[in-house]
């Protein structure tokens, strides 16, 4: 059959750990290895192994599938939507769900990652069901079992029942009380409240603490005002990954126009836990990453308030946007083929690298899940990112003092990895610069692709 790649790294990283739910393995890329809950969600990855074993455990069926479920997903979602716009809003108008369709940032999340379509069709559905205790308690469950800053939700139904009933009942209690679940078994599996990917890409874990706090200000700061102005009124670099032009033109501006002359005290709410958790994501090294996609779960709204902050003004204002937004999806298409080839050239290399080792052979790599899904069935492949490896995470705090970091990785590649007699990755880069070459000295393969060198290292003889 035709093969067609995932997206992004990310979705094979998750990916990985839906193939083992099925063979068994919970939240472990080895069974010896312990828990590294880097899908952070303990729901979502379930319903994935369910489609690879659906797929006949073929890996470019189950690429297929996914794809084809996170499109239903994404349907399911629009309609949700939609009745959430109709019933707490009474937007008969499809003209906000249209633009919201076209919004690049939010229509192409659902395929960037495995966990962003069910958080955020849990997310409206919760919204949704806000009214009747039972069924928004079933989708916050499944909400913050999926990603765990779902608990913001909680926010806006503690404020919602108080501004509404004028009191706070026990619903209120067991909606808080269940918040803590999520992390509580976080605590359990794998000793952190935090999984262990958030951990790894917390400011704090790669800083000195006010450098982290002072860095994570600026980011959000930028992130603000980028989205506030949008392009092509204000370019920044928001951060290492991403830059604000993805957002039109005044694109908060009109939705705090809005809420202005509203002057609901609700929906006003609705937008101030946007502004937490762009505060939040404001905390991760890798803020912004795919078109923002840790706060694209809130674009239903802003897209709602942003649409009837243009109708204020002027009626014909929508139309001029659905035109800017069309337009953007010819840039954006060219620049998806490209990625497309870049995931398929990945694919080659890891299917060509590992043919050339040994079947059952011990590999180290350190974040390229391209080459751990498809070569997991006939190698034993270690990975040895923090993000990843429950036993570095374990060991140590923070990225800071790079001697410790070091040090751990020398000896973990000594003892519990001293079988790996191979290393595929990209340049090294990191401490590993100084370890991987003295235990890997002898290059097998070497392929450059656009300024990267991918490495195929075999480790020195042991007397």
């Amino acid at each position: 059959m035709v093969s067609f790649p995932f997206l992004t790294l990310d979705l094979y990283s998750e990916a990985i750990y839906c193939v083992r739910i099925a063979q068994g393995y919970f939240f472990r890329l080895n069974p010896d290895e312990g828990v590294s809950n880097f899908p952070t969600g303990y729901f979502y990855p379930f319903i994935y192994a369910f489609l690879y074993i659906l797929s006949f455990r073929n890996k470019d069926l189950f690429i297929l599938f996914t794809y084809i479920f996170n499109s239903l997903i994404f349907l399911l979602t629009l309609f949700v939507v939609r009745g959430f716009y109709k019933k707490y809003f009474n937007e008969e108008s499809k003209f906000p769900l249209i633009l919201l369709v076209l919004f690049i940032p939010f229509t192409f999340s659902f395929y960037t990652t495995l966990n962003f379509p069910l958080y955020t069709l849990f997310f409206y559905l919760a919204l949704y069901f806000v009214e009747r205790f039972s069924l928004f308690l079933f989708f916050y469950l499944l909400l913050i079992f999926t990603r765990n800053e779902g608990v913001i939700l909680f926010l806006f139904y503690f404020f919602y029942n108080f501004f509404k009933k004028r009191k706070l009942n026990k619903d209120v209690v067991i909606i808080f009380l269940v918040s803590f679940l999520p992390f509580i078994l976080n605590k359990i599996l794998t000793g952190y409240l935090i999984t262990i990917s958030l951990r790894g890409q917390s400011v704090f874990f790669n800083m000195k603490f006010n450098i982290a706090l002072i860095t994570a200000f600026k980011t959000f700061f930028k992130h603000f005002i980028g989205i506030f102005f949008g392009f092509p009124i204000l370019d920044i670099k928001i951060s290492e990954n991403f830059y604000n032009i993805i957002y039109p033109p005044f694109f908060l501006f009109f939705v705090m126009f809005y809420l202005f002359r509203e002057r609901d005290f609700l929906k006003t709410f609705l937008f101030i836990p946007f502004l937490l958790i762009l505060f939040l994501d404001s905390f991760t090294i890798f803020t912004g990453l795919h078109f923002s996609r840790h706060i694209a779960y809130f674009y239903p709204i802003l897209i709602l308030f942003f649409y009837r902050g243009l109708r204020y003004i002027k009626f014909f204002l929508p139309y001029i946007y659905l035109f800017y937004f069309l337009v953007l999806w010819i840039p954006f298409v060219g620049s998806l083929k490209d990625q497309i080839e870049t995931a398929k050239i990945w694919r080659i290399n890891a299917l060509k690298v590992g043919s050339m080792i040994p079947d059952k052979s011990e590999v180290l790599i350190y974040t390229d899940s391209f080459f751990f899904f498809y070569n997991m069935d006939r190698l034993k492949i270690r990975s040895i990112a923090p993000d990843f490896n429950s036993l570095f995470a374990k060991k140590i705090k923070n990225f800071v003092d790079r001697k410790m970091v070091k040090n751990i990785y020398v000896e973990l590649l000594n003892t519990h990895y001293r079988n790996a007699n191979y290393f595929y990755g990209e340049n090294i880069g990191f401490v590993f610069k100084e370890i991987i070459p003295d235990i890997f000295p002898d290059t097998i393969w070497k392929e450059n692709y656009k300024g990267i060198d991918y490495l195929l290292l075999k480790r020195k003889i042991r007397d």
